[in-house]
């Protein structure tokens, strides 16, 4: 479980030793095992005692941009894991092993499109548009490319695993916004400034995923500034960018679910002449609604865990890979 403190008034601190958050009179307590991460926004308030006591109990704390996105963190001076992982990290970052690994990334990346969509399709659609068909059909031929080279262990050039990528996710928003109710649908895909309702809160539920993302790795004790597939930039963590790609479609299936309910109501967000963004009112629906699915147990590689659980175990597999590279 999550706090989130990010609207002006929104504050945590800590009674009789249990963290409790509210705004005004309104409290609620929360015992901190059950505490995995506190989110700080603009505007939100927390108490010295209120971080010693998640240091104590080793939850991090975020904060966050109006976006979602995180701009910085606290944890505790315990790195939990061995320095030899990040020592071997940059080995392992440019050898041929890791190319593999991001176009397995790549792979499940558009298999989890390519399933979400037909399950969109065929809840709705009887008989499906041919249009549509061949653009499925599109992102597979795209998927067994991927696939052959990695079967003739050819590892794939980063420039054209990004074409390949980049070609697949304008498939799959192109027909996502077909299948959405109309006051939902947008043009295109925009990761910045965004004009319509979709990409405003897609861009938000990324953000969350970031979050997680990049806690996951540094909890599993990888360096998230050294990437494999995205290029180097300054201060950015461009693992997250890598490791983030299979999960992207958890943010899609929570926005779409809201978009089918119509939960998304005109003043979820607020709008200027060039952009729109979620209010505070629409952010509080988009956050309850993605930790719930993020929470939910499900069967993965034979083990039933939450999704967030599942991450975080991919971070470790990930951690013992690179410990074992040679």
């Amino acid at each position: 479980m999550e706090i989130v403190l990010e609207n002006n008034g929104f504050f945590l601190h800590v009674k009789n030793k249990l963290f409790e958050a509210g705004n005004g009179n309104q409290k609620q307590s929360f015992h901190p095992e059950k505490i995995e991460a506190i989110k700080v926004g603009k505007g939100g308030q927390i108490t010295t005692d209120a971080i010693f006591l998640a240091l104590e109990h080793t939850i991090e704390i975020i904060f966050i941009d109006y976006f979602g996105n995180p701009k910085g963190r606290i944890w505790n001076n315990k790195f939990g894991s061995i320095a030899t992982i990040r020592k071997k990290q940059v080995f392992f970052a440019q050898s041929s092993q890791a190319m593999f690994l991001i176009s397995e990334f790549v792979i499940r990346k558009i298999q989890n499109q390519h399933s979400f969509l037909g399950q969109i399709i065929y809840s709705q659609i009887e008989n499906p548009d041919k249009k549509i068909l061949e653009k499925l059909n599109r992102m597979k031929v795209i998927e067994r490319q991927i696939k052959q080279m990695i079967i003739d262990d050819i590892p794939p050039n980063p420039a054209s695993l990004r074409g390949w990528e980049g070609t697949v996710a304008r498939i799959y928003f192109e027909t996502l916004s077909i299948l959405l109710p109309k006051k939902y649908q947008f043009e295109n895909r925009s990761g910045r400034h965004a004009n319509d309702m979709f990409n405003a809160t897609l861009n938000y539920l990324y953000g969350i995923l970031y979050a997680l993302v990049e806690g996951a790795l540094i909890q599993a004790g990888i360096d998230p500034a050294v990437g494999i597939w995205h290029a180097d930039e300054y201060n950015k963590p461009v693992l997250t960018y890598d490791f983030i790609e299979p999960y992207r479609v958890w943010a899609d299936v929570v926005l779409v679910r809201l978009c089918l309910a119509d939960a998304l109501s005109e003043d979820s967000f607020i709008k200027n002449q060039k952009s729109i963004w979620l209010s505070g009112k629409g952010k509080q629906v988009v956050v309850r609604s993605m930790q719930q699915y993020l929470d939910e147990i499900v069967l993965q590689n034979k083990i039933y865990r939450s999704r967030k659980q599942h991450l975080k175990m991919e971070a470790n597999s990930l951690a013992q890979k690179i410990m074992k590279f040679e």
